[in-house]
C-alpha cells in the first residue's frame, strides 16, 4: 500500500512529473467541484459587514477613478487590488449588484486555490498521494472557505501565489522565449489581483539566479546553458519596470499614513533578532491553530471535566508540518528555502518595518498554502517511511500476485476519498445550520423601507453605519442625516433632538458596535423618548420614534397580567425596578400567552417588553392580538411588533380602545427561558386621542 502511496513519483530530484493517474485526475476533479459548491453555498446569504459595505459602494460607483481609489474616507483611499476592483466592477454591470455577485470573484479565486496548490505540491516533487492531500486540506479548510465568502482581497492570495510559482518552477525547467513574455507579463497582471505576489518575487528571483548559475558551470552538453540567465534577466526586469510603473500610477495613492498606522497595534516596531524572532514565532504558531483550529472539533479527543479539550490537534500538527520541511529538505531543498519559506520570511521582515501595511489577517491568509504544503508533505515522508519498512520486512516473501497488487493499488484512492468525505461533512453541516454568526443588516432594512415616508429622516451615527446602510438603501430615496466621526453621548442626543426639528418620525440605525454600546445607546434614547421601538438583530439595531406627542405611562394599578407560568415572579415585572425580572420556570414553549387586561378600555400607543440583561431570553418570535371595547374577537391583523430585547408593539394606528391583549410566544427553545424586566403599556396622549387622520397620514 504505502509503495503505491510514494513511488508514483520515484526521482524526486528530476524536474520531469510523472503523469498522474486517472482516478487521482478524477478526485481532484470531485474534490475542486466541491471546494467550489461549499464557497458557493450561502455566498449571498449573509448581510455585508464593515469593509464589504463600503468596498461595494465603491466598486458600484460610475467612475473608474471612484472604483480603484476612493475608501471609507478621505484619509482611508481604497487599498484592494486594482484589478480585483475593476473585475468586479465590470461583473456587478452584467450580473447585478447582488451580495452573491459582489462575492463571487473572492469565492472563485479561493476554489481554484484548490487546483494551484495541488499543481505546486507536484512542482515540488510531490507523490499524487501527497499532492492529492495537500488539494483536500485547502478545499475544505474553514478559514479558506470563510475568506472565500468575503468581499475582500484574501481569497485571491491563496490561487495567485501556487499559481505563480508553479509557473517559476516551469520556466526555469524549460526557459523558452514565449514562456518568458507569459511569466513577466503574468506577473503583472497577477499582482493586479494579488498584492501578496511581490512578498514571493524575492524568492523566485533568487530560485532562478541559482539555477542560471548552475546552467553556466554545468559541464552536460546544454543547447544554450546561457538562455536561462538571459532570459530571467529579462522577466526580472519586466518585473521591475511593471511593478514600479503599478506603484507611480496606483498604489502610491491607494495608501496613506492612516491607514499604515491603523495597523501598528499588530506588528512590532523593529526587524533586530531579538524582536523578530519571537514574532515570526509567535505568528508561524497562530497559523497552525487559525488554519488547523477545527481539528479538535473534528478528531476524538479527551476532555476533562470542564469539557476542554486535552489534546491539542492543531498544535500537533506543527509537528508534521516540521516533518513535510525535513522531507522538502532532503529531495528539493532549494525549492524548499526560496519557493515555500522565503515568501513566509519576507512578508514578516517587511510586517516589522510597516513596509506591508495590510494586517495581520491578509499576512495570514498569504501564509494558508505554505502551511498546508508543509503539512501534506509530511504524509509523503511518513507514507515513504513506512514503506520501507515494509519492503524490508518483506523481502524475504513471496512476490505479490496480481489480485494483491490491484487491491493495493485501490487502497490510496480509497483513503483520499474517505478524508475528503470527512473534512466535508462539518463544513456540510456548518453551511446548513448557520455559516457564520454575523449582525443582519437586511432585515432591518427592509423594516425601514417598509415604513419609511418621505418626511423622515434616518440618522447615521458613524461610518460603520453610514456604509452599510447606503448599499442596501442605494435605490431608495433615504433623507440620511450623518453625525460627524467623533460623538459623545451629549453630541449625540443633541443631534437627535435637532433633527426632531424638522422631522416628526426619527430613525436610527446601530451597527458593528458592541453588545455592551449597543444597550448604552438604546438606554440613553430610551430615557430620552419613552416611546421608542427597536427591532434587533443582536449586533445591530434599527430604534424609531415618532416626535408626536408624548405617550402616557398607564400605572400598573390600571391593568392586570396573567403570566403562563411563573406566578410567583409576576409582579417583578411591573414594579418599576429594572434590576428585577419575572421569569418563566421552564424554557420557552410555543403557545405560551400573555394575557394583559386594561381596568378601563384605552386607545394605547405602545406595549414595551424590556429584557436588557439577558438579551436571550425573550421571544423571537413574539405575536399581538387585541380585544377592543366593543369587540370580543381577537383581532388576526398583524401589529407591528418590533422585535429585541427590548420588544416595542405600537398600537398608534387602531383608533378605538383597547381592552384585552394577547401576547403569544411561537418559539421553542431548548435552553433560554422568557423573562421581562418591565413591561410598560403607554396609552396616546389626549392631543393624539383629538388629532386628525390627516396629522399621522403618511
Amino acid at each position: 500500500m504505502f509503495d503505491n502511496m510514494h513511488d508514483d513519483n520515484a526521482n524526486p530530484m528530476t524536474p520531469e512529473q510523472v503523469r498522474s493517474p486517472r482516478w487521482a485526475i478524477v478526485l481532484l476533479v470531485a474534490v475542486t467541484i466541491a471546494g467550489t459548491w461549499l464557497r458557493l453555498w450561502n455566498l449571498g446569504r449573509h448581510s455585508l459587514w464593515l469593509d464589504e459595505a463600503w468596498l461595494a459602494n465603491t466598486l458600484l460607483s460610475d467612475s473608474l477613478s471612484d472604483v480603484v481609489f476612493l475608501g471609507p474616507g478621505s484619509a482611508a483611499p481604497n487599498s484592494t487590488p486594482f484589478l480585483l476592483s475593476l473585475a468586479i466592477h465590470a461583473l456587478t454591470r452584467i450580473l447585478g449588484d447582488s451580495e452573491f455577485v459582489l462575492r463571487l470573484v473572492p469565492a472563485l479565486f479561493s476554489a481554484g486555490s484548490v487546483v494551484t496548490i495541488w499543481l505546486l505540491a507536484r512542482r515540488l516533487g510531490a507523490t499524487t498521494f501527497t499532492a492529492l492531500f495537500a488539494a483536500i486540506l485547502i478545499a475544505f479548510n474553514p478559514v479558506s472557505i470563510e475568506y472565500a465568502k468575503e468581499l475582500k482581497q484574501y481569497a485571491g492570495d491563496t490561487f495567485w501565489i501556487p499559481l505563480f510559482l508553479v509557473a517559476v518552477s516551469r520556466f526555469v525547467d524549460k526557459p523558452t522565449w514565449p514562456f518568458a513574455v507569459v511569466l513577466a507579463f503574468g506577473t503583472l497582471i497577477a499582482f493586479g489581483f494579488a498584492q501578496t505576489i511581490a512578498l514571493a518575487l524575492p524568492g523566485a528571483c533568487f530560485y532562478m539566479a541559482i539555477h542560471a548559475v548552475l546552467r553556466l558551470r554545468s559541464t552536460s552538453a546544454e543547447e544554450n546553458p546561457r538562455a536561462l540567465l538571459t532570459r530571467s534577466v529579462v522577466v526580472i526586469g519586466i518585473w521591475l519596470a511593471g511593478i514600479s510603473a503599478i506603484y507611480l500610477l496606483i498604489l502610491r495613492h491607494q495608501s496613506s499614513e492612516r491607514l499604515v498606522a491603523f495597523w501598528d497595534e499588530f506588528f512590532p516596531s523593529s526587524a533586530s533578532p531579538g524582536v523578530l524572532a519571537p514574532y515570526a514565532i509567535g505568528h508561524i504558531v497562530g497559523f497552525f491553530k487559525w488554519f488547523f483550529g477545527w481539528l479538535n472539533e473534528t478528531l476524538p479527543n479527551v476532555r476533562n471535566n470542564t469539557g476542554e479539550s486535552l489534546i491539542a490537534w492543531n498544535k500537533i500538527v506543527i509537528g508534521f508540518a516540521a516533518i513535510g520541511a525535513l522531507r522538502l529538505a532532503i529531495t528539493r531543498p532549494l525549492q524548499l528555502l526560496t519557493l515555500v519559506l522565503m515568501p513566509g520570511i519576507v512578508a514578516l521582515t517587511l510586517s516589522t518595518q510597516r513596509m506591508f501595511p495590510f494586517g495581520a489577517v491578509r499576512v495570514n491568509l498569504f501564509m494558508l498554502p505554505f502551511t498546508i504544503l508543509l503539512v501534506a508533505f509530511s504524509a509523503d515522508a511518513v507514507c515513504g517511511a513506512l514503506g520501507v519498512l515494509r519492503n524490508l520486512k518483506s523481502s524475504a516473501s513471496p512476490a505479490k500476485g496480481p489480485w494483491q497488487a490491484r487491491a493495493a493499488r485501490g487502497i490510496p484512492p480509497m483513503l483520499l476519498g474517505a478524508l475528503a468525505i470527512a473534512l466535508a461533512l462539518p463544513r456540510i453541516e456548518k453551511e446548513r445550520s448557520d455559516p457564520k454568526a454575523r449582525e443582519e443588516l437586511r432585515p432591518l432594512v427592509a423594516r425601514l423601507l417598509d415604513d419609511y415616508r418621505k418626511d423622515d429622516a434616518v440618522v447615521l451615527i458613524d461610518k460603520h453605519t453610514e456604509h452599510a446602510f447606503k448599499y442596501y438603501t442605494r435605490n431608495a430615496p433615504v433623507d440620511y442625516k450623518i453625525l460627524k466621526s467623533a460623538w459623545s453621548d451629549t453630541v449625540l442626543l443633541k443631534s437627535f433632538a435637532n433633527a426632531a426639528k424638522h422631522h416628526r418620525r426619527i430613525w436610527i440605525p446601530v451597527t458593528h458596535f458592541n453588545r455592551g454600546r449597543i444597550e448604552e445607546i438604546l438606554n440613553l434614547l430610551a430615557g430620552r423618548w419613552p416611546n421608542l421601538a427597536v427591532v434587533d438583530q443582536r449586533d445591530a439595531i434599527l430604534a424609531f420614534f415618532d416626535n408626536g406627542p408624548r405617550p402616557v405611562r398607564v400605572p400598573p394599578s390600571d391593568f392586570d397580567i396573567v403570566f403562563p407560568n411563573g406566578e410567583d415572579r409576576a409582579a417583578l415585572a411591573t414594579d418599576g425596578d429594572p434590576t428585577t425580572h419575572w421569569m418563566s420556570s421552564s424554557p420557552r414553549e410555543p403557545g405560551w400567552q400573555i394575557l394583559i387586561e386594561l381596568k378601563t378600555p384605552t386607545r394605547l400607543d405602545s406595549i414595551v417588553l424590556n429584557t436588557p440583561i439577558w438579551p436571550d431570553d425573550w421571544s423571537h418570535e413574539l405575536y399581538a392580538q387585541v380585544q377592543t371595547e366593543d369587540n370580543d374577537i381577537w383581532s388576526s391583523s398583524g401589529l407591528s411588533v418590533w422585535e429585541g430585547p427590548r420588544t416595542t408593539i405600537r398600537f398608534e394606528e387602531i383608533d378605538a380602545p383597547i381592552r384585552r391583549i394577547r401576547l403569544t410566544n411561537a418559539q421553542q427553545d431548548p435552553k433560554f427561558h422568557w423573562s421581562i424586566h418591565e413591561l410598560e403599556i403607554w396609552s396616546q396622549s389626549d392631543m393624539k386621542k383629538d388629532a386628525t387622520k390627516s396629522v399621522v397620514a403618511p
